[in-house]
This record gives C-alpha cells, structure tokens and sequence, in this order.
C-alpha cells in the first residue's frame, strides 16, 4: 500500500457524494503547504476541465509527508483541499437563489462559505467511516492528534470561486523496505574514511 491508495479512496468517495457527483481535482503542479499563490494554482487545475458542470468541485494539493521514524514503518500526510463553488451561480451557471425582478441572486457569500464546509465536513466524515472498516483499519487511520483547520475563502477571477480550504492529516502504514539496495548491504557497503579532511595548517 502507498500513497495513490488515498488518491483513489478519495476520488472514491466523491463518486458517492450527491453534491459533488464524482468531481475530484489532484492538482499536478508542485505547491508548498504554505505557499501564498494558491489561489492561482487552484485556478490553474481548474482551467484544464472540460466537463459540462465543473462546480462544486473539491481540489486535493500535492500533500506533506512527515515520517516519525522509518523503524516503525507510519507516515503522516499533511493535506490541504479545497471546496469550492461559483458566486451567485450554479455548476450549471443558474443563478442561486435568483431574484426574478432584478435577476440577480440573493445567495451570498457567507451562504457558500456554509455549503461548502458542509460538503468538507460530511467528506472527512464519510472517509473516517471508511477508514474504520476492517479491510483497511491497521493501515490507514484519521489522524486525530492535530485538528481539522478550515479557512473561508472567496476568489475573484473568472469563475468568482468561493468556499473553505480545510487542511487534515492522514496516517498510513507503508514501511520504507530496501527494494532498491542489495540485501546483503550491511556486508558489500564500503564505510568511507571518518574524517576525510582533517585540519591543517593554511
């Protein structure tokens, strides 16, 4: 098991999500867990779509590994995704909530801001449920000891995105073996020389 294992489980159940209806973004460029230029790689991910309906959608960051200690053999995925919609309209490009006299919506922000962090909080719990079935359970577990962080958040730009970022960590057994080295290292490996630059006089 490894990594694309969560990808997949991910995108799996975003297939069973009504709002969502399948859509699940990875997006494939590199993107620092602290970068200030989200905005714009989210954006970037989401031109490329070609689907008919194309929001709501939620967007995976390339995650953060932290490994405690390659003997035990867990890992602990640091993610970021984002869930996000269009202002004032729907993925089909309805307005929301339209005002018939002025045909404007009457769907404000805020109102995004709350479906969307209750499409995010139904999909953590929807993945701690999964996680928790015994096919699974000794390799994959929600990690618990940080909490969920979720951020509101409105986009300017073409599709005037709003909605949350939710930051979670996700611990995975995937013990680091040596398929890359001989099994006999301990025994053909040369220690080079301790101190291969000693002092001396300039």
């Amino acid at each position: 098991m490894n990594e694309l294992f969560l990808y997949n489980l991910f995108e799996a159940i975003f297939q069973h999500s009504t709002v969502m209806e399948g859509r699940f973004v990875v997006v494939k460029s590199g993107a620092d867990i602290n970068e200030s230029n989200h905005a714009e790689i989210v954006r970037d991910a989401l031109d490329g779509l070609q689907d008919a309906r194309k929001y709501p959608v939620p967007v995976l960051l390339p995650p953060q590994e932290i490994v405690p200690s390659y003997d035990k053999g867990w890992s602990t995925f640091r993610f970021v995704m984002y869930f996000l919609t269009t202002d004032g309209r729907t993925g089909l490009n309805e307005l929301k909530s339209p005002d018939f006299d002025t045909l404007i919506s009457n769907h404000p922000i805020t109102y995004d801001w709350k479906d969307m962090r209750e499409c995010a909080g139904n999909f953590r719990v929807a993945f701690n449920k999964v996680v928790r079935q015994p096919a699974i359970i000794n390799t994959v577990r929600d990690n618990n000891r940080n909490p969920d962080v979720y951020d509101r958040i409105s986009w300017s730009g073409n599709d005037r995105l709003n909605g949350v970022r939710v930051s979670f960590d996700v611990d995975m057994f995937m013990p680091c073996d040596l398929t890359d080295y001989p099994v006999d290292l301990l025994q053909v490996i040369t220690i080079p020389d301790l101190n291969p630059h000693p002092l001396h006089k300039h």
